[in-house]
């Protein structure tokens, strides 16, 4: 059973990793309309859609497992 300080450690690594994704999006997000290759700024739209995706699911374990 984890102890209350390994238990902060945890979750102090899931919120970094939701505040690393959400900056990911965010900095695609800026920069998807400066990228003039249509191919690559697809893959930048694809990737944005699955961010759309995983940040709400990741958010939500995060309040479950740990708020």
């Amino acid at each position: 059973m984890p102890n209350a300080i390994s238990f902060k450690a945890i979750a102090s690594e899931w919120s970094l990793v939701l505040q690393a994704l959400e900056a990911y999006k965010v900095r695609l997000d800026s920069e998807v309309e400066s990228i003039e290759d249509e191919d690559q700024q697809n893959e930048i739209y694809d990737e944005l859609e699955r961010l759309d995706s995983l940040i709400p699911d990741f958010q939500s374990q995060f309040n479950s497992n740990f708020k």
